[in-house]
């Protein structure tokens, strides 16, 4: 990931601070939460919007899934649609050190379930607590569960800098053509893409956002990327999973 990147976030902070002074005190001085930002987005992307009036399919409504935390707490699931362009899982993360160290959490699980060959053999979770198991045979279960969620919260929180700003990595499958692509060429659905971009949301309730998304198969270099929030909704289950790849975020 580019360090233009880098400028174009601290900018859009700096702009949004309006000289220092905020539009309401409660959210200047509000602690962010990153569970605001779990729930369904409507997408707006202007790039897959020209793939898909070049296709003639609509394929549906343009979304954002933020499911909920990792087990470490230092990353959110999501999973992003654009119809007859773009369907990819996604990891938010506050960081790149800490996206590349999720990544690698990720790729390695990956690679123990793909070396045991078998959906009934233990494989370890992308950051799996390993001292969690006896803690829970000291403590009442209840308890735990509550303690272990909060701390992976709080965790989150830190490492955010309590600022609703997200680097975006994304692997998944691209279902449009590039615009240089003739029109005869096949798309090949099994090919898994991966690519960056990022996500700031305008304040810590998480109402929407904005950012850019890359991806070189579709000769996309930070298109722009906005978002408006539908329904806010509970942290929920989400089977990541992440192929191995050589590239860095």
């Amino acid at each position: 990931m580019d360090d233009w990147q880098d400028a174009a976030l601290t900018t859009r902070h700096m702009h949004n601070r309006r000289g220092g002074q905020s539009t309401s005190g409660k959210q200047k001085n509000a602690i962010f939460d990153v569970r605001r930002t779990f729930g369904t987005y409507e997408v707006k992307c202007p790039a897959a919007e020209k793939i898909i009036a070049k296709a003639g399919d609509s394929g549906g409504p343009a979304k954002l899934e933020i499911y909920g935390l990792n087990a470490g707490g230092d990353a959110v699931h999501a999973e992003l649609f654009l119809p007859g362009a773009l369907h990819a899982v996604v990891i938010l993360a506050a960081s790149r050190k800490t996206m590349n160290a999720v990544i690698r959490r990720l790729e390695r699980a990956y690679t123990a379930k793909e070396r045991v060959g078998s959906a009934n053999d233990h494989v370890v979770d992308d950051e799996e607590e390993p001292d969690r198991e006896a803690h829970d045979e000291d403590e009442n279960e209840d308890e735990d569960e509550d303690d272990f969620q909060n701390r992976r919260v709080q965790q989150f929180e830190k490492n955010s800098f309590r600022s609703p700003k997200f680097w975006l990595r994304w692997q998944g499958q691209v279902t449009g053509k590039p615009r240089s692509q003739e029109d005869d060429q096949e798309v090949n659905p099994n090919t898994m893409n991966t690519d960056s971009g990022y996500l700031v949301f305008s304040g810590n309730s998480c109402d929407k956002f904005e950012g850019t998304i890359s991806c070189e198969t579709l000769e996309w270099r930070n298109v722009k990327l906005k978002g408006w929030k539908l329904t806010s909704k509970s942290e929920r289950d989400f089977a990541m999973e992440w192929h191995p790849t050589t590239e860095e975020t």
